[in-house]
């Protein structure tokens, strides 16, 4: 945890190119979209349901 904490600062300055961002950013959406799939495990999404 510490160690994250110290990371946050220096992350600030780091220059990050658009390829970069976007892979980061992406990465983020993939992990987003698995986690609304293993919440909506088992729920009835159906036509009826709405």
């Amino acid at each position: 945890m510490t160690t994250i904490v110290k990371s946050i600062p220096s992350f600030h300055d780091a220059n990050l190119t658009a390829e970069q961002l976007r892979t980061v950013l992406m990465l983020c959406g993939a992990a987003v979209f698995g986690a609304l799939l293993h919440a909506s495990y088992g729920l009835d999404l159906s036509y009826g349901f709405f």
